[in-house]
């Protein structure tokens, strides 16, 4: 284990710091032999692990998680086929999957309604709830989405494109921008 922490440790410093510290081979007899199996002293063992935990996620490719109001996913949207309905996505975060570990995709919740005729929502109509589960891939380009609630189909996968969810019917959902006034400026919500 040691020689795989000094491995890192390594791997890590030259890549974070920019040099390769030299690491020679162990000898595998004499008096060498005894002095390379001597502990690692607490300071050196502490600034290895600490340098390849600092080095490590950027070497990975590591990428933060975009859920809540970081994904391009969550927000309001209108639809093409429904007019003036409720269309809105919040993305929670990443489940449990059935080992009892979270889930590489994070989860989406899909809120919205319907007119009781299938077409635009006019004011002053009464209007149907739904709310959908849905899941996103890892590099959150597509939404696959469970439509049975509505009786519909399952896992229907939609991609993002130009501000918007389309989805495989040709339909598209596009995100409502809003503009947030703040002491400093307009911020928009993309």
């Amino acid at each position: 284990k040691r020689t795989i922490v000094a491995v890192v440790a390594a791997a890590s410093s030259q890549a974070v710091l920019g040099f390769a510290p030299s690491i020679t081979p162990a000898p595998r007899s004499g008096v060498l032999a005894l002095r390379a199996q001597e502990p690692m002293s607490r300071r050196g063992a502490l600034a290895a692990f600490g340098v390849g935990l600092v080095a490590l996620p950027q070497l990975a490719g590591a990428e933060k998680a975009r859920t809540g109001p970081n994904s391009k996913f969550t927000g309001d949207f209108t639809d093409a086929n429904h007019p003036g309905c409720e269309r809105s996505i919040k993305v929670t975060g990443n489940a449990m999957n059935s080992a009892g570990r979270k889930s590489r995709q994070p989860s989406a919740v899909i809120k919205g309604t319907d007119s009781s005729e299938g077409g635009a929502c006019e004011a002053g109509e009464e209007l149907e709830s739904w709310r959908l589960i849905a899941t996103l891939t890892e590099d959150q380009s597509k939404i696959m989405v469970d439509f049975t609630p509505k009786g519909g189909p399952k896992d229907v996968v939609g991609k993002w494109s130009n501000g918007g969810i389309v989805f495989p019917d040709g339909n598209k959902w596009t995100k409502i921008e809003k503009e947030v006034t703040t002491i400093v400026g307009k911020i928009g919500d993309k």
